[in-house]
């Protein structure tokens, strides 16, 4: 099992990270671009700071700290809710595209040759990380300072 703390979600693991960032962003594209008001945004800013925060939250070099991945998400989900607040999305639509990531994260994670066991761990750390990622955006939205580490 993951402990959350201990680096990237797949540190220990031999091979690349089962999910790379593109495509989970390019699933979470797919649900999200046939509804409001995403289906309604110009093409460049359907995603927000969204590829971002997939980025630092697969870490797939599994290159950085834990503490630089932590600081990162806070950074560019914050980012994130400033921008959505600037498009004037309701509140509820963040949320929404939250619940639609860790959905395309989890597909992402079923078409991957992974162990099941590896799967719920890799899940339950991306939950805990997701608490970080959810607070974030929702101060940048509310434009809260983001309170120090």
């Amino acid at each position: 099992m993951f402990e959350p703390g201990a680096g990237s979600v797949f540190d220990g693991q031999s091979e690349e990270p089962p999910i790379r960032a593109i495509d989970v962003l390019r699933d979470w594209r797919r649900i999200l671009g046939r509804e409001r008001p995403w289906m309604e945004m110009a093409p460049d800013d359907i995603d927000g700071y969204m590829r971002r925060i997939l980025v630092a939250l697969i870490d797939e070099d599994r290159s950085t700290s834990h503490c630089t991945r932590l600081w990162r998400l806070r950074t560019m989900g914050r980012e994130h809710g400033v921008f959505r607040r600037s498009q004037q999305c309701a509140v509820d639509c963040i949320e929404c595209e939250l619940d639609v990531l860790r959905y395309a994260i989890e597909k992402c994670l079923g078409r991957s040759r992974t162990s099941a066991n590896t799967k719920r761990g890799i899940v339950a750390v991306l939950n805990a990380e997701f608490v970080v990622i959810q607070s974030a955006v929702a101060l940048g939205w509310y434009n809260q300072p983001m309170p120090p580490p």
